[in-house]
């Protein structure tokens, strides 16, 4: 038996520092050698050591390098996303913005050229109202020409349309009251004597010539009024109603607006009963 503790029989291997790897061997233990007892192993190889702790150190720095290049393209990404995003933004409300201008500049335009075409129109307008009053007025002389033409040839190719004339007249509404005068140009008055003579005498009537009547005119007057057949009267009836468009005469009445009479109302202070004469001639004509 030996005083000393027994050695380890197997070999085990102790990392070592690296520091201590400098081409030396092991340091001895105390007195300068190995343990007594104690198995020579052989020493770890320090180049491996150093070209694994090299491969270590390079794949750290690579991963290390990888994951800082997927950061800064993960923030490159990101910031560009959120530059786009920002920009198409900031795009679109300046062509909102620009959109506006632009319907504000076309809208204070248009105003500009409405306030520059309203005096024009205005006047165009004035214009137009002024040829349409200046024509209506000419085709109402033309049609007062054309009609007085018309109605003295009418006359003279048919002079017995004077009784009818006369006739028309009074019957006229409203009856003609007190001292009743029947005027007749002085070429129609032989014709109405001989044809209605011995009734308007009878009536009380007196025919009288007037040299201003035209051929077919006639008028009547009494105390209580005038009516006018006369182809003067009936022509500026005409003209009116062409200047008005066709608007009635609010003086005309009844039959005297189908006659072209004009009326011209009197008080009467005598009350001869001309109504059978109205009655009579009516009767006669139809």
């Amino acid at each position: 038996m030996s005083d000393h503790a027994p050695a380890h029989t197997t070999s085990e291997w102790q990392p070592l520092e690296l520091d201590a790897l400098d081409g030396k061997s092991a340091s001895p233990q105390s007195g300068g050698g190995f343990q007594a007892g104690m198995p020579h192993t052989a020493a770890p190889d320090v180049g491996l050591i150093r070209r694994m702790a090299q491969r270590a150190r390079s794949t750290f720095e690579q991963e290390t390098l990888q994951q800082q290049q997927a950061a800064r393209d993960e923030g490159y990404a990101a910031g560009e996303k959120a530059g786009y995003e920002a920009g198409l933004a900031r795009a679109r409300q300046e062509a909102a913005e620009q959109a506006a201008r632009q319907a504000e500049a076309a809208r204070q335009a248009l105003e500009q050229q409405a306030a520059q075409l309203a005096p024009l129109i205005e006047n165009l307008q004035q214009s137009l109202a002024c040829l349409d009053e200046q024509i209506s007025d000419e085709l109402a002389a033309l049609a007062i020409s054309v009609g007085q033409h018309l109605a003295h040839e009418a006359f003279r190719a048919h002079p017995e349309h004077i009784i009818d004339s006369v006739r028309s007249l009074l019957a006229a509404d409203p009856p003609l009251i007190g001292r009743p005068r029947l005027y007749l140009n002085p070429d129609d008055l032989p014709r109405v004597e001989q044809a209605m003579g011995e009734q308007l005498t009878r009536l009380g009537w007196q025919c009288l010539p007037d040299a201003s009547l035209s051929l077919g005119g006639c008028r009547a007057e009494a105390d209580s009024g005038c009516h006018d057949a006369s182809l003067k009267s009936r022509l500026e009836m005409l003209s009116r109603q062409l200047r008005h468009r066709g608007s009635a005469d609010g003086s005309l009445h009844g039959k005297d607006e189908a006659s072209g009479s004009r009326m011209v109302h009197r008080q009467s202070s005598e009350h001869v009963p001309p109504e059978q004469a109205c009655t009579e001639l009516a009767g006669d004509r139809a």
